[in-house]
């Protein structure tokens, strides 16, 4: 059996096939993404991790399908590892605020006041951060793209946020 792309064995398949592929179907992808992740930042990276894996994988592109279905399903998996990794991290951070804000006492109605009061204390971006964390339910990716920032600077704000919570919520009572 040929592997065939574009009337071409999969020996041949070359950047150009490649980039043909990506200008005429890496919106398809991008909404593919998108509607797995539920946030441009999160479709943006998953198509971006598909497209080097595909490129790095050529070689195994039997040619059974379109080199844009092959590319396809991989943005796809890519979409899902990312929304899997979102929700592993979601929770993590939701156990961070559960031990740090509740020291343990899950239904202490005022541990919580106490946070929301240590979170109004907090300055500018760190405040900022932290109050759309919580509104968020944690969730990074949507609560940069909200913000406006980037995952780099809201990663940054929260972990400054979590250390000036974890010091602010062990001296009170």
């Amino acid at each position: 059996m040929s592997n065939e792309v574009n009337g071409k064995s999969e020996d041949t398949v070359t950047e150009t096939d490649f980039t043909r592929a990506i200008g005429d179907h890496g919106r398809t992808w991008q909404r593919m993404a998108l509607q797995v992740t539920g946030n441009v930042a999160d479709a943006d990276e998953a198509v971006q991790l598909a497209l080097i894996a595909a490129w790095r994988k050529r070689s195994s592109f039997r040619g059974d399908a379109a080199l844009a279905s092959w590319i396809g399903r991989m943005v796809l998996n890519q979409a899902y590892n990312q929304l899997r990794r979102n929700r592993r991290e979601g929770h993590r951070q939701l156990e961070f605020v559960r031990r740090s804000a509740l020291h343990g006492e899950l239904d202490a109605p005022d541990r919580v006041e106490q946070l929301l009061e240590a979170i109004g204390e907090l300055d500018g971006d760190i405040r900022e951060a932290a109050a759309a964390m919580v509104a968020n339910r944690l969730d990074t990716a949507a609560t940069a793209e909200k913000l406006g920032w980037p995952l780099r600077k809201l990663y940054d704000r929260w972990a400054r946020a979590k250390r000036a919570l974890r010091q602010m919520l062990e001296t009170r009572p």
